[in-house]
């Protein structure tokens, strides 16, 4: 019925009845998301100044996940910062939680391992340690990081709790790279050799 061209990248989005697509990408360069409704394209959530990276000395692209709950609030995980930022649907900040300590320096500490080892921040354009931004049906979050024995992390932003979904140690070793989907109960893995596993999760807290 109707096209409509914009300029950027494009790495995640999400779907919103009121808001529209929010795409993550790099059209805005202050804003974490393009806003696509009725036609009408816009930059939505405003970077925060602390997280905006300087373009003298970088040329990382963006790797950032998006999310809407079941409350309305718009979550972006930011793929440097390894932070989860929160919006309201006026692109106001709400709110602002790092991801678990230990596991955001190994992975902070990594990616600048790799940017060096390649040529700097100059010459990478991007080293990507969370793949999956995911929202569960209970309003939790679901962060696929694989780390150390773990597939990812499910979020709970009201009590502030991240929940390590572990990895069974004798699958440990090609579930790194695998594809996955888990919706709070299922787990389901899979790569192009092994084909796919399927398997019950318990979340214990």
């Amino acid at each position: 019925m109707r096209s409509h061209q914009a300029s950027g990248l494009v790495h995640d989005l999400a779907m919103h009845p009121e808001l529209g697509v929010l795409i993550a990408g790099n059209a805005y360069p202050d804003h974490y998301l393009v806003r696509v409704t009725e036609g009408e394209i816009s930059g939505f959530a405003l970077v925060p100044e602390a997280f905006q990276p300087d373009g003298a000395t970088s040329m990382q692209l963006p790797s950032n996940m998006v999310t809407v709950t079941p409350d309305g609030l718009v979550h972006v995980l930011d793929g440097r910062q390894l932070a989860l930022v929160s919006y309201d649907q006026t692109g106001k900040q709400t709110g602002q939680v790092l991801l678990p300590r230990e596991m955001r320096a190994r992975q902070l500490d990594e990616a600048a391992e790799i940017t060096e080892a390649f040529g700097g921040p100059q010459t990478v354009l991007a080293v990507q340690s969370v793949t999956e931004l995911r929202t569960l049906a209970d309003g939790r979050l679901f962060a696929r990081v694989t780390d150390e024995g773990n597939l990812g992390f499910v979020l709970d932003l009201h009590t502030l709790e991240a929940t390590p979904v572990e990895m069974p140690s004798s699958e440990e070793g090609w579930m790194r790279s695998a594809t996955v989907f888990f919706d709070g109960s299922l787990l389901v893995a899979g790569t192009a050799d092994r084909g796919l596993t399927i398997a019950e999760a318990r979340l214990v807290r």
